[in-house]
Formats: structure tokens, sequence, C-alpha cells
């Protein structure tokens, strides 16, 4: 009863906090500036809170027999709020990226340029240092957003 008891806290806070650091991580905290926004602070708590009250409901309904109607049900709308936290984990960083974009979008000038990997490669090579150090932190987060995105396509669907 007792390690019943640890595992699942152990479980709940592996969950609370692996979402954690990837939101702090997809909104660019420790990367690009040592605070948040406002909608990213309201995005973190919103997801945040639905990951502990799902990791807590997953406890007592894991204590339900697996063949009740009430089992499938919760299990089902669990399943559901997981992937609604796991899409919602996503929208830090899809802005982030969409910021960084602008950026270099605005310091690289390339007016002829169509595509924003040909942008990106050519503020890589601008003589503006900022522009360069912002077009290798997007080249990051778009690689960032492809591994969460793989990650939570094969842990949640």
């Amino acid at each position: 009863e007792m390690w019943t008891t640890v595992y699942y806290t152990f479980t709940a806070l592996k969950g609370t906090l692996l979402f954690t650091v990837i939101l702090l991580i997809g909104s660019g905290w420790s990367f690009v500036k040592p605070f948040l926004l406002p909608r990213e602070r309201k995005v973190m708590f919103v997801v945040l809170l639905i990951q502990v009250l799902n990791n807590i409901v997953i406890i007592f309904v894991l204590n339900e027999k697996e063949g009740d109607r009430l089992f499938d049900d919760w299990k089902t709308l669990l399943h559901f709020l997981d992937i609604v936290c796991c899409c919602a984990v996503l929208v830090p960083i899809v802005w982030q990226v969409n910021t960084l974009e602008q950026i270099v979008e605005k310091g690289s000038n390339q007016s002829s340029v169509i595509d924003s990997e040909d942008i990106v490669e050519a503020a890589l090579e601008s003589s503006d240092v900022s522009i360069r150090v912002t077009a290798k932190k997007l080249k990051l987060f778009r690689s960032f957003y492809v591994c969460v995105m793989f990650y939570l396509y094969y842990t949640r669907i």
C-alpha cells in the first residue's frame, strides 16, 4: 500500500515536471529571454493545472475494475485531456518560432527571397551578429518543435 502511494506520487510528479520543462523551453524562457510573457504564463498555468488534475484522476481510475463502463469512460476522457495538454504545449513553441521568424525577416531585408528557409540561411550569413544569433535560435526552435512533435506523437497517440 505504501509503495503504491510512492509510485503514483512519483509518476504524477514525473508527468508534471516533464510538461513544465517542455513548456519553459518551448516558450523560450532559457534560450531567448529570462522572463515569460503574460499569455505564456496563462498557457503554462492552464496546461499544468489540467495535467496535474489528469494525473490525480488517473490514480483513482486505475483503482476501478477494467471492465466497468465508468473505467472506460474516464480512461477515454483522460486520454482526450492528455492530448489537449499536448496540443497546448505546442502553442508557446509556435509563438516563439513565429516571433523569431519575424525578427529574422525584418533584420535580413531579403525581399527577393520568398522561402523562409532561404531567409534563415541568408540571415546566418549576415554581417549583423544579432541577426545571426536570432537565426541560430530559430533553427534551434524549429528542431525543438519537431522533436516535441515526435515525442508527443510517439508517447501519446
